[in-house]
């Protein structure tokens, strides 16, 4: 005879070994063919968002300035309170004109603010431009780096976010988005560690590394992201589906110029006095007869 007391206890087996087994198999669901896609792409551009630099800015932005030559301890923090103020300001701008601007142009032309400020920043600092107590290499570092937060927070702070859980189908959101947003955290956890060994050693390598990424992501989005602004969630999938990097009017017009350019050179065309395989042999037969 079982105890009544057991039972409970049983019961709360039986149920947390039942979400183990329905968190493996959403888990596994993910990557099917038809929904690996979308979570990788939410997991790329989660990964990218955190390799903008963001972080790096706001959690070395007193050695940031302090490396363009704000020397002073309480102007260091000072400016790096203002770039604070800035990203809760224009964060907040954001939410309320995401659904305006779209996903796909704000995270590409938002991407190539970002890539410009910190590729004008690794500029300066790998062509010596920066002094501490002299020149205007300083201050146009200090004002790229106001510019930066500014652009991330009106651009890849929110619509980043909002695409990677939006283009995940219904039944494996859950899954993919946490996925995405582990990698988010992976990635931040990495830019917290790499960043200050960078700027101890080269004054211009972390800004590379962050504008390679930066590019990249853009090209990303350019060839894989979809529009999702104003769709429900079943017709993002469908239009999710229906996206095909090769049907883009600059692929299609960039295959339309090879195809052009092989015509022109020849490429692909017989060469004169060419015969089949086939032909060849009865022109070889007819000779022996």
């Amino acid at each position: 005879m079982v105890d009544a007391t057991t039972r409970p206890t049983e019961t709360a087996k039986v149920d947390f070994l039942g979400r183990i087994r329905g968190s493996l198999v959403s888990s596994i669901e993910v990557f099917r063919k038809d929904t690996r896609k979308p979570m990788f792409l939410g997991v790329f551009m989660m990964s990218m968002q955190q390799l903008s630099g963001i972080d790096g800015v706001i959690y070395y932005a007193p050695l940031l300035f302090q490396q363009a030559g704000i020397t002073s301890s309480e102007a260091t923090f000072l400016a790096s309170g203002i770039s604070a103020i800035l990203i809760c300001v224009f964060t907040i701008l954001a939410i309320l004109l995401v659904d305006r601007w779209g996903r796909r142009p704000s995270t590409i032309y938002g991407g190539l603010v970002l890539f410009t400020c910190m590729t004008l920043m690794a500029l300066l600092y790998a062509t010596d431009s920066v002094h501490a107590t002299y020149g205007f290499g300083r201050w146009v570092v200090i004002a790229t780096i106001y510019v930066f937060a500014v652009g991330y927070s009106m651009t890849w702070a929110i619509g980043v976010k909002l695409f990677a859980s939006e283009i995940q189908p219904v039944a494996t959101r859950a899954t993919a988005t946490s996925l995405a947003q582990s990698a988010n955290c992976i990635t931040n956890f990495f830019v917290a560690f790499i960043t200050p060994v960078l700027l101890s050693r080269s004054s211009s390598g972390i800004y590379f590394l962050f504008g390679g990424a930066l590019i990249l992501t853009i090209a990303v989005s350019a060839v894989y992201m979809p529009e999702t602004k104003g769709r429900d969630l079943e017709a993002i999938g469908e239009t999710f589906g229906l996206h095909r990097a090769m049907d883009m009017p600059v692929i299609r017009g960039l295959r339309s110029l090879g195809s052009r350019i092989k015509k022109m050179v020849g490429v692909g065309s017989e060469p004169k006095g060419y015969f089949p395989e086939g032909e060849n042999q009865g022109i070889e037969l007819e000779r022996r007869l």
